[in-house]
């Protein structure tokens, strides 16, 4: 049997936010301390993730928590007509990255208010071990990001800002969360408010998957289920959940998979090799997976 509408609903409702809350002002507060060894003038802190777009689901255990350092910022001109590149490279000297730096000076930060152990360097952000009523927190040390369209030197120059880090790998990785919180936002408002309850229905799909064994670890983030499902035409959400459902699988296994945009737009969804990209076979594999857990129900 198919899974029936009353579980969906359940599934669609959000998670209890007080506790995350808590542990987000408070970290907050630590990160932007006038004891801390950088300038916290030239940085922001802000949530990103599930809590920041509200598709956080029972179950969620992390917060996620950037603190961009704006003192520098890493560029992209790819898209400047060449004079204008060579215009900007003129006046901009290139200066060595800091963002590794940044994060050494977080964690050390970190591990001297929460105690080292509870502190540990992960593959791209910096894991916060939780505590009594604090909950765990990822919180990816950057600095801005800025994607230059525009540098004629009559106009102000325009750019989309987005943030850099790097991964234990060295690789180094841009993304733009302000812009995908927004377009989750947008989406949500386009679909008459389905879109994000449908992003806790399989994001719970996933959970389940995960606890039953039926899904490795790592193979669908929250953050590309959220732009795997922004791709999905706005009129095939609605009825019901389980028409949503439906319509949704069946439009993925038949769309050109190699044209779907990351929800911030500025980045392929899918692509091998890609540190800001979702690999293709394990988009396959969870959509499996989902409509075998659909198909195969108890």
């Amino acid at each position: 049997m198919t899974i029936p509408e009353a579980q969906l609903d359940v599934w669609a409702k959000q998670g209890p936010t007080g506790q995350f809350t808590d542990t987000y002002n408070a970290i907050k507060k630590v990160l932007e301390s006038s004891n801390a060894p950088y300038t916290v003038a030239n940085c922001s802190v802000h949530l990103q993730g599930s809590y920041s777009n509200d598709t956080n689901v029972y179950g969620d255990s992390d917060v996620d928590i950037v603190i961009c350092n704006s003192s520098q910022f890493n560029y992209d001109l790819d898209h400047l007509p060449p004079e204008q590149a060579t215009a900007f490279r003129a006046a901009h000297s290139n200066v060595p990255s800091i963002a590794n730096s940044f994060k050494q000076q977080v964690i050390g930060w970190l591990g001297s208010y929460y105690g080292k152990a509870n502190v540990t360097r992960g593959n791209k952000a910096i894991y916060l071990r939780g505590s009594g009523t604090r909950r765990v927190a990822d919180i990816l040390a950057c600095i801005e990001h800025r994607q230059y369209s525009r540098y004629d030197g009559i106009n102000p120059p325009n750019f989309e800002p987005g943030v850099q880090f790097f991964d234990s790998k060295g690789n180094a990785i841009v993304n733009f969360p302000r812009q995908h919180a927004a377009a989750c936002t947008a989406k949500h408002q386009a679909t008459r408010t389905w879109f994000k309850p449908t992003v806790r229905i399989f994001k719970n799909m996933r959970n389940r998957l995960l606890n039953d064994n039926k899904l490795a670890e790592g193979i669908a983030p929250s953050y590309y289920i959220e732009g795997m499902l922004w791709n999905i035409p706005d009129v095939l959400y609605g009825a019901s959940y389980s028409d949503t459902f439906v319509t949704a699988i069946k439009w993925l296994q038949a769309c050109d998979k190699d044209n779907l945009l990351c929800a911030n737009r500025k980045r392929w969804l899918l692509r091998d090799g890609k540190p800001d990209s979702w690999p293709p076979a394990n988009c396959d594999t969870f959509i499996a997976a989902l409509v075998t857990q659909w198909n195969n129900w108890k």
